[in-house]
């Protein structure tokens, strides 16, 4: 009794995760068939990538946005289709943004620094000028 609820549970389980699942992976195998130059081990990391971020981009629009079911397939196909080309190109703009907020601050740091040792220089000054 018990154990044919628990099947019956990992059953639908692994029918919900089919579900979400298959749109990504035929949009990633679909972009296989742009894709020149490939190894077979690289087509499928390709098909592996599409899946993976499609599944949590998915999951991000439908939890934050409340995309409808048919939308949130669609979304899920094209995820699925662009991910492996777009992966690397995502990852370098967010390296160049986080490089340029880095040096902004590095920059914004040493003008407090130097005002803060400016300001120390002259209070030395100051004490070391006899007081009348």
């Amino acid at each position: 009794m018990a154990t044919d609820k628990i099947l019956a549970e990992i059953a639908e389980r692994m029918s919900d995760f089919a579900t979400a699942v298959t749109p990504a992976a035929l949009g990633a195998a679909v972009s296989q068939v742009f894709a020149k130059g490939l190894t077979w081990t690289e087509r499928a990391m390709a098909i592996v990538v599409g899946i993976v971020v499609s599944y949590y981009a998915t999951r991000l629009l439908v939890e934050g946005f409340g995309v409808p079911p048919f939308a949130t397939q669609a979304v899920s196909f094209t995820t699925g289709l662009v991910a492996y080309q777009a992966v690397p190109k995502l990852r370098d703009a967010a390296i160049a943004a986080l490089l340029e907020v880095i040096a902004v601050t590095q920059a914004q740091v040493a003008g407090v620094i130097a005002a803060a040792a400016g300001r120390i220089d002259a209070w030395i000054a100051a004490r070391k000028e006899p007081r009348q």
